[in-house]
């Protein structure tokens, strides 16, 4: 007999509720869910698990808890009579394991996993890097269906997706006449493409930040369909509009324009300063609150707009703000300065 075989006699899928309702449970499991359903033809019912280790005949147990399952673990069992189990432990190898079950295991003899089984992952994090389709220059192309494309990205064993692209085709950046590199911001976009904070209230239209974090939110919503884990690819500290440093000249920090692209310099804020590390906890507090299922923050210094001051590997060289560097100071002082920044 095969697991095919056996599947085909499952006649309930039950999903452990796990929680004190059933709103509480993890998106994913309705995903595969119902991805057993249109296979096996079964029902789908909610509600606690007394002992999915001893299901009744043609009942299949998704688990929520984790507990005995080792990291990096898929636990099945499956019997001819149609009943078994699967916990993973995380989460999101609920969907790759589901969909690699029926596809590429379907006509495995069932001894395999007959009595339980325990089968390792080779790797905890996988996730894509630069997502060129979903989130950047790609991202605008006609008729991308970001549903499937994000289903494609959980199928092939990707655990974690950036979500953090721009709802427009173009940034807010303005520039010289022929110059092309406020096309630059399109890439990893800052925080500040999302939220504000107190110091950098206005600086953006209101419009513009809504729009874009409505498109970050229903990209994290994907990501929770397939069991994803969302999280942030930007590029930091990024130049921010000189309207800003109209305001506080104080604040100016490095210019990490490139020079032999841009026709006008480009300055970020001195993070050295602790008005400007307020206004990066600030904005990262407010994407938290409006989307606590991120799971990571990846930064990309100098590069496109993005930089740190006094390093010498900037585009422009060596510079930045008074208040992180004197001009008495040695080249000692300076690097040891500028790597504690």
């Amino acid at each position: 007999m095969t697991i095919g075989d056996a599947l085909a006699r499952v006649t309930s899928i039950r999903v452990e509720m796990g929680g004190s309702s059933e709103e509480a449970l993890p998106q994913v499991f309705r995903t595969v869910a119902d991805e057993l359903a249109q296979a096996t033809g079964a029902s789908i019912t909610v509600g606690p698990v007394s002992d999915p280790t001893r299901p009744e005949p043609g009942v299949f147990h998704l688990l929520q808890g984790q507990q005995g399952v080792m990291p990096d673990t898929v636990r099945m069992g499956l019997e001819e009579d149609g009943s078994g189990y699967l916990a993973v432990n995380p989460l999101r190898l609920l969907f790759p394991f589901v969909t690699h079950l029926l596809r590429d295991r379907i006509d495995d003899d069932l001894s395999g996993v007959a009595g339980g089984v325990e089968l390792g992952t080779t790797f905890s994090w996988q996730r894509s890097t630069f997502d060129f389709f979903l989130t950047q220059e790609g991202r605008i192309q006609k008729g991308l269906d970001r549903d499937a494309y994000v289903r494609r990205l959980a199928e092939s064993g990707f655990t974690h997706m950036e979500v953090n692209g721009l709802a427009f085709r173009e940034p807010i950046e303005t520039g010289p006449p022929e110059e092309t590199y406020p096309m630059f911001y399109t890439y990893c976009p800052a925080l500040d493409q999302f939220v504000e904070s107190d110091l950098g209230a206005g600086l953006y239209p209101r419009d513009y930040l809504t729009a874009n974090l409505e498109f970050l939110k229903k990209n994290a919503e994907l990501a929770r369909k397939y069991g994803l884990i969302p999280g942030l690819l930007c590029f930091e500290p990024r130049s921010v509009p000189e309207e800003f440093f109209k305001r506080y000249p104080m604040l100016r920090g490095a210019r990490v324009d490139h020079p032999f692209r841009s026709f006008k310099p480009r300055y970020n804020m001195t993070i050295a300063h602790p008005l400007v590390r307020d206004h990066y906890g600030q904005m990262l507090a407010k994407l938290m609150d409006e989307v606590p299922e991120l799971g990571f923050l990846s930064i990309w210094t100098n590069d496109s707009g993005a930089g740190f001051e006094h390093t010498q590997s900037l585009y422009v060289g060596r510079n930045g703000g008074a208040y992180l560097i004197r001009e008495w100071k040695n080249e000692e002082e300076i690097a040891d300065a500028a790597g504690g920044n």
